[in-house]
């Protein structure tokens, strides 16, 4: 399994800038670098809940599908990256678009 570190604080599932689900899907099928990857996993912390993530025991060992065709790390829809990174591209995250998988490796 893939070790997972987050930066995406927005995120319902993160606690400690660590995924706390027990599986993530990255997306970004015609992606060519990060920038066009996102945290299809991605579910926003509703308003009156900014400190607390749904799922409350951080998992950084996690499997992740990954639908980046063109990522090195991308194996039969599976990320086999000894670890990834998933981070803000708009520096603050409402949405999964504004999720990006920093470890995307272009073939």
């Amino acid at each position: 399994m893939t070790k997972l570190e987050c930066h995406v604080t927005e995120c319902a599932s993160n606690a400690d800038n660590c995924c706390c689900r027990t599986d993530v899907k990255v997306s970004g099928p015609c992606a060519f670098g990060s920038e066009q990857t996102c945290c299809a996993s991605f579910l926003p912390k509703p308003e009156d809940a900014q400190n607390a993530a749904y799922w409350q025991q951080p998992n950084p060992s996690i499997p992740v599908a990954c639908n980046a065709q063109g990522c090195a790390h991308n194996h039969s829809g599976h990320c086999e990256a000894a670890s990834i990174c998933i981070n803000n591209c708009t520096g603050r995250a409402g949405t999964m678009d504004a999720t990006q998988c920093s470890s995307f490796s272009a073939i």
